[in-house]
């Protein structure tokens, strides 16, 4: 069979009888695996790694009423690959033809059923199981799709364990941004199926993607600007972080996604897990490099340097005050010093809760007139707040894109959280991978 690619102006040949089954797909910014190397996917990354593809003929009976312990029969962990200006795979598959009609001539043929239901369940890029891991020990050393489930297993055990990276965890240029796609209940003929043979794929990203920003808010108890203020801090201050948590929602490092669910939704299971795969919360800190411990720890960007030490004079305490970094300011900016692009991708959160954040930062501050202070010539306010979102809401959901951003204040911290709008347009290719969603949270805390 071939797969083929085709747009809306394609000509669409016209078959009666024995249609090879044929894949279309359409992809957007996704991210990539192990198998195609890291960083984002674009359409010619997804045709160097292709897809693969499991489908199931449960004939004259629609999936959700399909028994699922049987394995797959139609296709099972089928690559799909890019050839010049199609889509190909071997061995080719054809409809099942038993249906009423059975082609498109008059009058048509009858099959002895009404239908003869095929459903498509797919991932990308493909991954060769028989080159995944197979010893405890190697499968713990590996990361993104480290395992499928073999071709005897039933239907709904038949998963794709997934790991988020382990040298730079949930980093989108590093960690698998793992896309799935269904199409159920395909049929040969119009009415839900296709005479032209064509299976058209609309991937979704089965992660979530998180950015964490920081910013300060100057003069202002809530997000709202007002114009009788400046957003810029005073040239005399500085904005230092020393610690941030992030302690809930819980979520995991790895887990198991469901290659065929019953209904065409993404569906993850972390039954199990090992309970030190779940993790309660981001911890940003100083002395932290990034590595793993009870939480997930990153470095902080915008950490305070040296103390201010006391100096003779208030023009000396100056231009140590003006050597020092900018620290934080009214730009957003990212959280993390561990990764430059400020964006992570987790899996989706299990239950709803509300987000909480414990933020404690540093307000410096150069006045030649503080005399008395040690060290001298400064100002230095520690704040030390934490934040509940109440009736949040809130967890995180595959193929959802957020925006955290910690909006920290002279005397209070803010936070918003965003969904952001659709992450770019679908280029049409032979699949499709369905955008970030969108939705908007926000809390304040005076």
């Amino acid at each position: 069979m071939f797969l083929t690619n085709c747009t809306n102006t394609d000509a669409i040949p016209e078959y009666d009888s024995d249609v090879p089954i044929a894949f279309n797909t359409r992809i957007g910014n996704v991210g990539s695996t192990r198998a195609g190397g890291p960083g984002p996917m674009d359409n010619t990354t997804l045709q160097s790694t292709g897809f693969g593809v499991f489908a199931q003929h449960t004939g004259n009976t629609g999936w959700n009423d399909y028994g699922k312990g049987a394995s797959f029969n139609f296709m099972w962990n089928q690559q799909v690959d890019w050839s010049t200006d199609h889509w190909t795979y071997q061995p080719v598959k054809y409809w099942p033809n038993d249906n009423q009609p059975a082609d498109d001539q008059d009058p048509p043929a009858q099959g002895s059923q009404e239908r003869s239901y095929v459903s498509f369940f797919a991932y990308a890029p493909y991954v060769d199981a028989a080159t995944l891991p197979t010893t405890t020990e190697a499968k713990a050393a590996a990361d993104g799709i480290v395992e499928i489930t073999g071709n005897s297993t039933a239907i709904n055990n038949s998963y794709i364990y997934y790991r988020t990276d382990l040298g730079k965890p949930f980093d989108v240029n590093e960690s698998v941004d793992l896309l799935w796609a269904t199409q159920q209940d395909r049929f040969k003929m119009d009415g839900g199926g296709f005479t032209t043979g064509h299976v058209d794929f609309v991937f979704k990203h089965a992660l979530a993607k998180v950015s964490i920003m920081v910013k300060t808010l100057i003069d202002r108890t809530s997000t709202y600007k007002s114009e009788a203020y400046s957003d810029e801090l005073d040239a005399n201050s500085r904005v230092f972080i020393d610690n941030v948590t992030i302690s809930t929602p819980p979520f995991y490092s790895e887990g198991k996604l469901m290659i065929a669910p019953n209904q065409s939704t993404i569906k993850w299971d972390y039954t199990g897990v090992a309970d030190e795969k779940k993790y309660t919360g981001w911890v940003y800190s100083t002395s932290e490099s990034g590595k793993f411990s009870d939480n997930v720890k990153y470095a902080l960007r915008y950490a305070a340097p040296n103390v201010p030490t006391d100096q003779a004079d208030a023009e000396t305490a100056k231009t140590d005050f003006d050597a020092m970094k900018a620290g934080v300011t009214h730009e957003e900016q990212p959280l993390s010093a561990n990764y430059d692009n400020g964006m992570y991708m987790f899996l989706p959160t299990e239950d709803t809760q509300d987000i909480t954040v414990k933020a404690v930062y540093h307000v410096i501050t150069y006045d030649p007139k503080l005399t008395l202070n040690s060290p001298k010539f400064y100002s230095i306010v520690e704040n030390d707040i934490t934040a509940t979102m109440n009736n949040s809401a809130f967890k995180f959901e595959p193929n959802k894109q957020y925006k955290i951003v910690l909006n920290l204040g002279l005397t209070s911290v803010k936070f918003e959280v965003y969904e952001l709008d659709d992450f770019g347009e679908w280029i049409l290719l032979s699949a499709v991978v369905k955008d970030w969603d969108t939705e908007t949270k926000e809390v304040n805390v005076e």
